[in-house]
């Protein structure tokens, strides 16, 4: 929310910074017992006080998709996940 909503400017340190933490938080969930988050996104990724990027919300994917569904819906768009 922060970045998207432009009220930070940061540099390409700060950017490089941010994108290894959701790189090194994915390579942990692959290898976790989770194997996967299913729905990332930037409402996902999370900023601490510290500038450090914490992924949420991994493994409801697994729940949504143990759940059955009687109503079929015609998307003409999925994300890249679903397909």
């Amino acid at each position: 929310d922060l970045i998207g909503k432009e009220r930070y400017v940061g540099d390409s340190f700060v950017m490089f910074t941010l994108m290894r933490d959701i790189a090194s938080g994915l390579i942990a969930l692959h290898k976790s017992f989770i194997g996967a988050h299913g729905m990332l996104s930037s409402e996902n990724c999370l900023i601490n006080d510290r500038w450090q990027v914490k992924i949420s919300d991994f493994g409801l994917n697994m729940i949504r998709e143990s759940q059955t569904f009687t109503k079929r819906s015609n998307k003409v768009f999925l994300k890249y996940e679903r397909l």
